[in-house]
């Protein structure tokens, strides 16, 4: 399995008091280390606000959990800002309950920041290992492929214990260090092990998505919101279709269709838009039209990715705006450019709220959607 991490600028910066206080005391120091700033590179999306930082904050009452559960195309690294000299790390994981564990994963070092050591594996949800005072540049933590056929002493499956979320409780660090600052970095993860010869392809898709994910969080705002800063793209072999988007950071594209179409990197940015989209369920009295979310997703691909590709032709007769895709998306810049250059924005926080409605075309252009429609096909019938 090939997978690769990169690093954009952080989105968001947390700041974090040090680990002064572990699980178990540290031993002493003869010399106090220099404070060291701390980056988290992850796969798993944050749920709530239980952010990467507080796993390594020295505290059992504070974790890092993620919104979906783990599996073995994961991991969740730490790189320090220079080599910390360590005789022991203990990473806990689970809530008090002794759910959400990582049950089949392993632990591991990297004395340069590149190449990674197995140290330990995880065993009941926590992992020890011994180092002799390595000099360390970085700690991963990786899921492992979990092992179904393996039961418990209550009789469920192993694989069973992380269905929901993946909880971080602690990262123990021995000696302790000072620790000044946590960021974390946008993370892109890409495997192309069903289809080793898109390899390339795949690095390159990668690239885009480092380059406009903050791109597209830019064109997509709404007061509060908080982007996750993880996707994968996952390229599977037998796959039908073109992509899609699930768990809400996965890309799932289908390596046949990438084999017949190598110039067509406009469909990554199509269901990375999806990620930062990040739409929840309506609440009761709203909707989230398909129609709209899709035609979003390939206004941004078409008129800001893709601004000098030849425009697809829309028959004024046969189709409509719920046609989703590229005819909804030529309809919605059709609406900017006549009425309100912002709607896109708007509608997109509307449906982030979860509150969407059709009567907020006429709150934002003084027509509704039919009218607004009927304009823009009679438009087409003239420039033909």
């Amino acid at each position: 399995m090939k997978k690769a991490y990169l690093e954009i600028r952080p989105l968001w910066t947390v700041l974090a008091c040090g680990l002064a206080t572990l699980l178990t005391p540290p031993m002493a120091s003869a010399k106090p280390a220099p404070a060291i700033e701390v980056r988290v590179e992850t796969t798993l999306p944050t749920a709530e606000t239980n952010r990467p930082a507080l796993a390594l904050d020295g505290k059992q009452g504070t974790f890092f959990k993620s919104s979906r559960s783990a599996d073995e195309h994961d991991q969740f690294t730490i790189y320090f800002s220079h080599g910390v000299k360590l005789k022991r790390i203990e990473v806990l994981t689970g809530d008090q309950q002794s759910t959400n564990q990582l049950a089949a994963g392993v632990l591991e070092v990297s004395t340069d920041g590149k190449e990674f050591k197995e140290v330990a594996k995880f065993e009941a949800g926590v992992s020890k290992a011994k180092l002799k005072s390595l000099p360390v540049m970085a700690v991963r933590i990786r899921p492992i492929k979990k092992d179904q056929t393996a039961q418990e002493p209550t009789g469920r499956g192993q694989f069973r214990r992380n269905r929901g979320s993946l909880v971080l409780r602690e990262i123990v660090l021995d000696p302790a260090p000072v620790v000044a600052k946590v960021t974390q970095a946008m993370c892109v993860m890409v495997d192309t092990s069903e289809v080793p010869e898109l390899d390339a392809w795949g690095l390159h898709a990668k690239a885009l998505c480092e380059e406009w994910y903050p791109k597209l969080v830019a064109l997509m705002p709404s007061e509060g919101f908080e982007p996750v800063l993880s996707t994968r793209l996952l390229f599977k072999k037998d796959k039908g279709g073109v992509a899609d988007t699930s768990r809400g950071t996965d890309i799932n594209i289908a390596g046949k269709y990438v084999i017949g179409h190598t110039n067509d990197f406009g469909m990554v940015i199509h269901e990375l838009t999806h990620v930062v989209q990040a739409y929840p369920g309506p609440k009761d009295g709203f909707s989230k039209p398909g129609w709209l979310v899709e035609g979003i997703a390939d206004n941004i691909r078409l008129f800001h990715f893709e601004p000098n590709v030849r425009r697809p032709r829309i028959d004024p007769d046969r189709a409509k705006y719920t046609d989703a895709y590229k005819t909804t998306a030529g309809f919605l810049d059709w609406v900017e450019s006549h009425y309100d250059k912002e709607l896109v924005k708007k509608f997109n926080a509307a449906l982030r709220d979860g509150e969407f409605q059709d009567t907020l075309w006429q709150k934002y252009t003084g027509k509704t959607v039919d009218e607004l429609w009927k304009e823009f096909t009679d438009s087409l019938r003239k420039s033909v």
